[in-house]
């Protein structure tokens, strides 16, 4: 069961757009998003919430995941074009300011480790 992942839906593209913008606008975390619906996206994102669970707080927990799914909406891509150019990766991190700290693509190594030095560059200012 995901608990520290914020899964974008695939149907309401404007709905989508603004779970993604409010998402990304938050200040207090370190955001991971995968892109794809394919099995290795599923399997990424089971690994990032298990990563991001793992550092929670009785106070909070400074790492989330949104799982974006719907790569075809036009918003949804102009929306990620703001922040990684085309060809769009299969992972990307933002810090606490909402820059892009570290990216993983379709060629990369994506193992839990590749994943959590991924969470560890979104620390860094």
């Amino acid at each position: 069961m995901l608990t520290r992942t914020l899964i974008l839906p695939e149907s309401d593209a404007r709905l989508a757009v603004r779970m993604l913008r409010d998402a990304i606008d938050r200040l207090d975390i370190v955001l991971m998003l995968v892109l794809g619906k394919d099995d290795r996206a599923t399997q990424i994102v089971e690994w990032a919430d298990k990563l991001a669970k793992k550092t929670a707080t009785p106070d909070g927990n400074l790492r989330g995941v949104v799982w974006i799914r719907n790569l075809e909406t036009r918003s949804i891509r102009d929306a990620l074009a703001e922040l990684v150019d085309d060809p769009l990766p299969r992972v990307i991190v933002l810090n606490f300011f909402d820059q892009v700290k570290a990216e993983l693509g379709d060629a990369d190594t994506i193992e839990p480790l590749d994943l959590e030095m991924a969470f560890l560059k979104g620390h860094q200012s």
